[in-house]
């Protein structure tokens, strides 16, 4: 860049002090200082200046030939031995593109006829001969590609790349097959071949090393697997290359969570908000996190603020009913966990820990009839949850179904987190039930 900004302040200064710019000069200096795409727009406007100059269209030619378009090359020397005949050197010049072109259709002849070695082959010895030609290395490569010897391709884009990066297929080559092992990796993520998937995401990031599709997806399934060490130094890494990608801060959140390091969780949560105020996820993320730590205000904010963004976020209307319920706010919580439930995906089977949420805190109103049918479609979502059926037995109990009220708290005393509950409820019942006699 500092090649480029200190060419064009030279083009400036030449421009001003000269009465009739010479592009041929300027069109040197920048080949010189190897700014080739400039080099190629002053050489042409020197070549419409003067066509009949053979010494331009000569370097004309290096410049072409530099930037590996050989039907320019070849059209610039043969117009300068027509200008300068005698002009050994540009016929030497011709030899020699000539040479290069024959060896490019014969190893493509060879590949296309099925002899990819004998392809190889041709493409191997002409290197030797003309170490600094992008080409053969890119050609070369294409044939390691189809062979899906990916090591042998990405050397060889490689080195195309070196010799001539101004050409973007050489870089685009290599992108081409991290993307194509990322998306095999994605694949093998999808049917949890986990172990498969990191080999192939590695491999990608090895060969583009600056590709962010590859590291998200990296540490992503090493968040998946429980490494969430690697995953976190893999989400920082991506965050060195582009600052602004989102899905790795809120990514790193949750990385950091799981690290136990809630502050620091939150840290990325609200740098993931403050880029992209319009990511729901990282709202919820946030509140769900402030909640833990005991900011409730902050929860609340960020949680409305998801829903605000997403107005069908069920998990979102869920959480703020947790908080609601769990301050008192009955009335708040009950409208929340309605808005959760009217959101609900009917394509899954979920909802059933917010219809036992909705449940209780009717129970909480001693809404009982409310708090039996929620605590119902609970269980009707998921059998034997012992939640429900412990909310259902307290709802049943006071609407004088004895009955239904013990066989839901049978059912919920089978698990040992209520069962101590249950039995408290089951010796005193005819204390809790007394408006029933």
């Amino acid at each position: 860049m500092a090649k480029i900004v200190s060419t064009i302040i030279f083009c400036i200064v030449f421009l001003v002090a000269q009465d009739e710019v010479n592009y041929f000069e300027l069109a040197k200096t920048n080949f010189n200082e190897n700014n080739l795409v400039f080099a190629l727009e002053q050489i042409n406007l020197a070549l419409q200046s003067d066509s009949t100059d053979a010494e331009i269209c000569a370097f004309a030619y290096e410049i072409a030939f530099k930037l590996d378009d050989l039907d320019q090359a070849y059209q610039f020397i043969r117009k300068a031995i027509d200008l300068d005949k005698a002009n050994e050197e540009y016929r030497n010049k011709w030899k020699s593109l000539d040479e290069i072109r024959s060896k490019l259709n014969e190893a493509q002849k060879s590949f296309e006829s099925g002899y990819s070695d004998e392809a190889i082959s041709i493409y191997g010895k002409s290197i030797i001969n003309h170490p600094t030609f992008a080409l053969f290395y890119y050609n070369l490569g294409m044939i390691y590609y189809k062979q899906d010897d990916f090591d042998n391709a990405v050397y060889n884009f490689k080195e195309a790349r070196s010799i001539n990066p101004y050409v973007d297929k050489y870089d685009s080559a290599i992108l081409m097959i991290a993307q194509k092992l990322t998306q095999t990796g994605i694949e093998q993520d999808r049917r949890k071949d986990y172990d498969l998937a990191i080999v192939n995401y590695k491999k990608s990031i090895e060969y583009y090393p600056n590709y962010t599709e590859a590291i998200f997806r990296l540490g992503l399934v090493l968040y998946k697997v429980g490494d969430f060490e690697s995953a976190k130094s893999t989400l920082q890494s991506l965050l060195d290359i582009d600052t602004t990608h989102i899905q790795a801060l809120k990514l790193l959140g949750d990385t950091y969570s799981k690290l136990g390091d809630k502050n620091g969780a939150i840290e990325w949560y609200r740098k993931a908000v403050e880029i992209n105020p319009n990511y729901d996820k990282a709202h919820y993320s946030l509140g769900r996190t402030l909640m833990s730590v005991g900011d409730n205000e902050g929860a609340i904010q960020s949680l409305n603020k998801a829903v605000e963004v997403n107005p069908t976020y069920s998990k979102a209307y869920e959480t703020l009913g947790a908080i609601y319920q769990s301050t008192e706010q009955v009335d708040l919580a009950i409208q929340n966990y309605e808005l959760s439930i009217a959101n609900l995906d009917p394509r899954k089977k979920s909802g059933y820990v917010v219809y036992y949420r909705l449940a209780l805190a009717y129970n909480e109103k001693q809404e009982y009839e409310k708090a039996k049918e929620a605590a119902k479609s609970s269980i009707n979502i998921k059998r034997n949850y012992a939640a429900a059926n412990f909310e259902l037995g307290i709802a049943e109990m006071y609407l004088c179904n004895e009955v239904a009220s013990k066989d839901a708290f049978e059912k919920a005393k089978k698990d040992r987190n209520y069962r101590k509950s249950v039995e408290s409820y089951l010796k005193n019942y005819k204390y809790y039930s007394k408006d029933c006699n």
